[in-house]
């Protein structure tokens, strides 16, 4: 991965790790709830973001390269460590309170930016 690249849509590098942990393309679009056509189009997305290929497609399953495997297993924490944090903050209901101060690396702010809209949506339904 190139030092100036910049991931902008962390729905792209999540539904490849879905890919990457179920093996298919169908797999993954039913297991988000997406379209086949959409699933496929941001994984061509976020190789291109990248300039790496993340998967060797097959007629019956994508086998991740090794970018693939790297991007699938530092996702696969970030998955559970935000499943994690909307876990506790579901422990307490509607009663959290309080101002919530996140930081992160440059590099990783639409990132950030990207779970914590994902996490309000959660908490919101």
């Amino acid at each position: 991965m190139c030092m100036n690249t910049q991931i902008n849509d962390w729905n792209q590098v999540r539904t490849a790790y879905h890919i990457a942990r179920l093996g298919t393309v169908s797999a993954a679009a039913k297991f988000l709830e997406l379209h086949h056509a959409k699933v496929i189009r941001q994984v061509t997305n976020l190789e291109e973001e990248l300039g790496h290929k993340l998967f060797h497609r097959h007629a019956r399953a994508y086998n991740p390269t090794a970018a693939g495997e790297n991007l699938s297993r530092k996702t696969s924490v970030n998955e559970e460590q935000l499943q994690g944090l909307v876990g506790l903050i579901q422990e307490h209901g509607s009663k959290v309170t309080g101002e919530l101060i996140v930081t992160a690396l440059p590099r990783f702010n639409t990132l950030v930016t990207s779970w914590l809209a994902m996490l309000q949506k959660k908490i919101q339904a």
